[in-house]
């Protein structure tokens, strides 16, 4: 995927292909819903291998931000078509206070054009307007376009994520059944998400988030509200109750892994493996993610993927331990933002 942010000099040839595209009339303006089916038509393709994109969560995403944050969403249309995607808003989960992360991408034919400059303008000086004091964004290591955009305009590397993916079909049923059994031997016993929600939602928010806050880089996140946890996460369209596990020890949740996907795609996410802190260290997330995945496979899901820090030991052993292959990194960048002049 290709990332934002950063003023400086456009070059004369950035300028003659930008008067081009005006030429034959670029427009840019805020998204709207009708734009998803569309811009998923190609956004797909760049997404990183922890998200889906479809036209019901690209909606989803945009809807689930809160309007008091003034998120913007816009979208370069060519002719009629769809052809970019630029996105500005705050950083929900692992945020700090001021951060705000974006991303430009603009349909791969069309690339190098002014596209994705034109939106990247806009989205400055939307972020120094809202008073944004930092701007978080991403590219893959195999679309070495998404980095040069992120330099030339101020971005700079803070971590990298290692990307993988597995077919759940891999995963030893004997081997989850004799898990399960030395589980319930100490207490434990594995739910699917959807099983226990109704009663126990509370629980699973503090489960999550606090999970959430031991992720590096997620030391000293803003608070997350009940109803703004439902509304990203819970309510997602792709979000899948079914393969998404929670262990349990008596009628405490201590450890999750939740899937998103869409069959038709035939692509899923992880969305989230964690564990409370007091149950670490005893295979519980490797128990949930072998359930999650193996109730996926028996649902005909073929690919899974996920993204984790590359320090996250504890988690990238549970993936080689389930046989997840690599795929290109994930490299995240941010940049401070300058105050506008004048």
């Amino acid at each position: 995927m290709q990332g934002t942010v950063g003023c400086r000099a456009v070059p004369r040839a950035a300028l003659a292909r930008s008067a081009t595209l005006n030429a034959v009339r670029l427009t840019v303006r805020p998204f709207q819903d009708a734009d998803a089916l569309q811009l998923t038509e190609w956004l797909d393709s760049l997404a990183p291998a922890e998200d889906v994109y479809t036209a019901a969560s690209l909606v989803h995403q945009r809807r689930m931000l809160p309007v008091r944050r003034r998120p913007l969403w816009l979208v370069a249309v060519l002719d009629g078509e769809r052809v970019g995607l630029g996105r500005e808003e705050p950083q929900i989960f692992g945020a700090r206070p001021g951060q705000r992360r974006t991303w430009v991408g603009v349909r791969p034919d069309l690339r190098r054009r002014g596209i994705g400059s034109r939106l990247w303008q806009h989205i400055e000086a939307h972020t120094q307007a809202e008073g944004g004091l930092a701007l978080r964004s991403w590219a893959t290591s195999d679309a070495p376009e998404g980095e040069r955009f992120l330099l030339a305009r101020g971005f700079a590397r803070v971590r990298r994520e290692l990307q993988s993916y597995v077919d759940p079909t891999s995963v030893d049923a004997d081997q989850l059944e004799r898990s399960k059994a030395e589980a319930k031997e100490r207490g434990f016993a594995v739910s699917t998400l959807r099983e226990v929600l109704p009663r126990m939602e509370p629980a699973l928010r503090r489960l999550f988030l606090t999970a959430d806050r031991h992720v590096p880089d997620h030391t000293a996140p803003r608070p997350v509200a009940a109803s703004t946890f439902r509304h990203v996460i819970l309510r997602n369209p792709l979000l899948d109750q079914g393969s998404s596990t929670v262990v349990l020890h008596s009628s405490e949740p201590v450890a999750l892994c939740w899937l998103k996907g869409d069959l038709g795609l035939g692509r899923y996410a992880v969305e989230f493996t964690g564990t409370a802190e007091k149950w670490r260290g005893q295979g519980l997330a490797t128990l949930a993610k072998r359930s999650a995945l193996h109730l996926a496979a028996r649902a005909g899901v073929r690919w899974v993927g996920t993204a984790n820090d590359d320090d996250n030991a504890p988690m990238l052993a549970v993936n080689r331990k389930l046989g997840h292959r690599s795929l290109a990194d994930l490299v995240v960048y941010e940049r401070e933002v300058a105050e506008p002049s004048g």
